[in-house]
């Protein structure tokens, strides 16, 4: 009889604590598409500055990274970021190629989308937009 009624309260707190690990996994989710989020706008900027020093910095340097899947070997960023970004892709970009400056990017995984927006001091704003994809 004992054993029953233990086994009943630990039923009950599994219960209860359900939807919490779910907002658990939701926010570990979110963070690591920050984080992902904000390691390839790091890796656009070096690509873009890499493409500056050598005169090439244009449209067509930068076209390439619009809707660019990150889990492919062979994408123009596999030398400026590693690997484990699986379904993850560049959505959009917009950039100031007079002070090559990236201003926007949205990256996306199968969790998430990011938006991260550069002010001209650098600042930069980091959102979520239409998340639950």
């Amino acid at each position: 009889m004992e054993l029953v009624a233990v086994l009943a309260i630990l039923a009950i707190l599994v219960m209860l604590s359900v939807p919490h690990v779910n907002r658990y996994v939701n926010a570990a989710r979110r963070a690591a598409s920050e984080t992902e989020a904000l390691a390839v706008a790091d890796a656009v900027n070096r690509y873009l500055r890499d493409k500056e020093a050598e005169g090439k910095l244009n449209y067509r340097t930068a076209k390439p990274l619009i809707n660019l899947e990150l889990d492919k070997p062979d994408n123009v960023l596999r030398d400026y970021i590693g690997g484990g970004m699986e379904g993850a892709r560049i959505e959009s970009l917009y950039v100031d190629f007079n002070r090559c400056f990236l201003k926007q990017i949205t990256y996306v995984n199968q969790f998430d989308r990011v938006r991260i927006s550069y002010d001209s001091w650098g600042n930069q704003t980091l959102e979520h937009v239409d998340s639950g994809i």
